[in-house]
């Protein structure tokens, strides 16, 4: 099937495109896949944190629950983490504090679920979590209050970005590279569709304005330019026909000229 030169730029051009494209959602699709990773990896490790505090607090030891505490705040990643009573004030202590004021702790104690949000000019995730009011809790906090407490765990996803972003940077090498091959291709087809064939017509003009009457064009490719080398082709053959007849005409009148 012959295919213009217009057409096959265009199906060039939409090859480039759609692999472009491809490589620009598959980006957009990684950071999210690990932003998304990191954030239920950081819940989880929360939630264990949620388990050991709760089996701390149960041994009803003010001092280990402040080491413990102290402890998981050298984790890396763990920017602060603290416990609240429901009216706001900090746990194990006598402090107030304005948590209570958080829509979020609000939520927290509201729905019995985790909730949490992005402070992204810190690269900063805020976790609060509910802690309910179990059986076993009984013995010292109100039946009657299904949640108790909440855990309030700021950590900090700087590294997770970081690495995001070293991943992207690779991807985007990749994608540089695709681009230059992709550059390669199109300096290549253009030289092989375009450029070859003009030179290959533009040399069997020369040879017409010199009156070499050899010379044709020979092009495999069935697009304008292929029409026009045998257009060029036929012409130049058309044309030594002429000359040929004409000097073979000029030939016999000579001849005749001569004749006694």
């Amino acid at each position: 099937m012959a295919f213009s030169i217009r057409t096959k730029l265009l199906m060039l051009g939409v090859l480039f495109l759609s692999f472009a494209i491809a490589v620009s959602v598959s980006l957009v699709s990684q950071r999210r896949n690990m932003t998304t990773s990191a954030q239920e990896r950081l819940l989880t490790n929360t939630r264990m944190v949620d388990t050991m505090l709760r089996n701390t607090m149960l041994a009803e030891n003010t001092s280990i629950v402040e080491t413990t505490l102290e402890g998981l705040r050298e984790l890396d990643a763990v920017e602060t983490i603290d416990i609240y009573r429901v009216d706001g004030s900090v746990a194990f202590t006598n402090l107030d504090s304005d948590i209570a004021m958080d829509p979020l702790f609000q939520d927290a104690l509201s729905s019995g679920e985790p909730v949490w949000r992005h402070i992204y000019a810190d690269r900063i995730m805020e976790y609060f979590v509910p802690i309910p009011n179990e059986a076993r809790c009984h013995q010292c906090h109100d039946p009657s209050e299904p949640i108790r407490g909440v855990q309030v765990v700021t950590v900090s996803f700087r590294e997770t970005l970081a690495r995001i972003n070293r991943s992207m940077l690779v991807l985007i090498g990749a994608l540089a590279a695709a681009l230059l091959g992709s550059v390669a291709v199109l300096l290549r087809f253009g030289n092989s569709v375009i450029v070859r064939p003009i030179h290959a017509i533009n040399a069997a003009i020369r040879s017409l304005k010199d009156g070499d009457l050899t010379q044709g064009v020979q092009l495999s490719q069935r697009d304008e330019l292929g029409e026009l080398a045998i257009s060029l082709t036929d012409f130049v053959e058309d044309f030594r026909g002429v000359i040929d007849h004409l000097k073979s005409s000029v030939g016999r009148t000579r001849a005749m000229s001569h004749e006694p």
